[in-house]
Order: structure tokens, then sequence, then C-alpha cells
């Protein structure tokens, strides 16, 4: 009448699912890895500036231009975590007090030389500073521990034989 499970078939969703996310989260940080291997080429800031959001955050707005493959190209992008965007509408960069917006952009200010991070595939996608943040760490942590909770599980909830 009823359908039944058998006593690991909660397990095996909850495996399912941790691999899921730590699947997700590991593609997350090698995406962002990456940008280590992308072309450096000389830029200039051109504008750079603190805005308040709607929300009462605060975004760095730092636009610079730099040439690439012979094509005179602008960017906004500041970090690395940027390019990943986020559901909430913020980037990595944006923060809700606005002197660490403000530190940012006073290390980018207009008429400033800079490297600028290309993306050899995507060369309209570059960034200022590709440096490993605290946020592309534990999003690396969050995997590996998701991946090995799903092992743990998933060979406990198999059972012996």
């Amino acid at each position: 009448m009823y359908a039944t499970y058998g006593p690991g078939a909660a397990g095996m969703r909850m495996v399912q699912f941790l691999v899921g996310v730590g699947l997700v989260c590991l593609s997350g940080a090698v995406a962002f890895s990456a940008t280590s291997s992308w072309d450096e080429v000389d830029g200039r800031v051109v504008s750079s500036s603190v805005e308040e959001l709607p929300d009462g955050w605060f975004r760095p707005r730092v636009a610079y231009r730099y040439t690439y493959g012979g094509v005179e190209r602008d960017g906004r992008l500041v970090i690395a975590d940027d390019t990943m965007g986020s559901d909430d509408g913020h980037y990595a960069s944006d923060a809700p007090d606005r002197d660490d917006v403000t530190a940012i952009v006073q290390a980018y200010p207009a008429g400033a030389e800079v490297t600028v991070y290309v993306n050899p595939a995507i060369p309209s996608q570059a960034v200022l500073d590709r440096s490993a943040s605290w946020s592309m760490v534990g999003l690396a942590a969050v995997g590996v521990v998701a991946l090995v909770g799903a092992l743990v599980l998933g060979v406990r909830t198999a059972g012996p034989g």
C-alpha cells in the first residue's frame, strides 16, 4: 500500500546531497583558482569611487582600461571573487562597512597604472586582484568537508558486505 524505504534510503539521499554541495563548492573554488593562469597586462584606472547600494551596503566602483590582443577594453571587476557574482546581487568586494570599500578604492585611484589580469579565453573578463580571499578558502573547505562527510556517511549507510 505505502511505499517503504530501506533503512539506508534516507542516508543515501543525504550522501547524494552532500556530494552535490561538495562538488558545487569545489567547482566554484576551482573556477576562482583559474585566474592564477590569466595573462598580465598593463592598465590604467579611469575612475574610482564608493557607491552606496539601496540596501545600505557599499560597492567599490573602479573602472579601468587595458589593451589585450590589440583591442582596447574596459574593465570594472576588482577582485577575482567578483567574477562569480552572487545570488543576493552583491559582489565579493561589496561590504556593509564603508571603510572596507574605501580601502579598496584608495588602492586604485583614478589615473593609477595597474596590472590587469585578463582571461585569455574571454578577454573582456579581467580583474585587478587575483589573490585568494577568505571566502574562496571557506568555499573550498566546505566542499572538502561535504565530500568527506558523504564518503563517511556512504560507507556507514552501505553497511558491511
